[in-house]
């Protein structure tokens, strides 16, 4: 009426992350085909970085029965087996019921932020020199105080820009890593062992090239 425009959001939940465009519908009607979830919820939201910020999605839900036995790791199963890896939720929170609005609407906005950092019961702490300093790394860029040796790097914020950081700085300490070693393996348990096993190929090929 006073000739002022305001624009709320795309009608078809669309977001764009990590290149791809995902509707958050299809996420929250796989999460609902889980048996035990009632009610789901999806948003995508941003966290602060190291050097900016990056985009995740976030699944909030429901339990039929608040005492049932339907674990975060289980509902990640779930989903990987009907959805592509760049659709699954970086994070999970369990809700006992969903803040509405005074109109009794969901309100998006009072849902919670997820912890991304490991409870301690999955938190598994580093075995070697390499694995410290990766995970240290990881917690720099992905500006987490808590990172644990099974955590996937996609899952827990980092993205294709992050993971180039993370490459960098793991030369830097001496290591022989890729951009492409992130993505095909996504822990810091897998990719330690990776890194290990190339210097070990690369000291017998030098010491090849030295002996002829």
């Amino acid at each position: 009426a006073d000739g002022n425009l305001e624009y709320i959001g795309r009608n078809d939940d669309q977001v764009k992350i990590r290149g791809y465009r995902i509707e958050l519908g299809e996420i929250e009607n796989a999460l609902l085909q889980v048996e035990g979830i009632k009610q789901s919820c999806v948003l995508a939201k941003e966290r602060k970085t190291e050097t900016g910020s990056t985009k995740y999605i976030v699944g909030y839900y429901i339990l039929d029965k608040q005492d049932a036995e339907l674990t975060q790791a289980l509902i990640l199963e779930k989903l990987m087996q009907v959805l592509p890896e760049y659709m699954v939720p970086g994070a999970f929170v369990a809700m006992e019921s969903f803040p509405l609005t005074i109109n009794g609407k969901l309100d998006k906005r009072a849902l919670p932020d997820p912890d991304f950092n490991s409870s301690p019961g999955e938190y598994v702490a580093p075995t070697n020199e390499l694995e410290t300093t990766i995970c240290k790394i990881w917690q720099e860029v992905l500006g987490i105080e808590q990172v644990s040796i099974t955590d996937n790097f996609f899952r827990i914020g980092g993205d294709s820009i992050l993971s180039i950081q993370v490459s960098g700085r793991i030369r830097q300490a001496g290591y022989a890593c890729q951009v492409k070693d992130i993505f095909e393996y996504k822990t810091i348990a897998k990719l330690s062992e990776h890194l290990r096993k190339k210097s070990a190929a690369f000291t017998i090929q030098s010491e090849h090239c030295n002996l002829s």
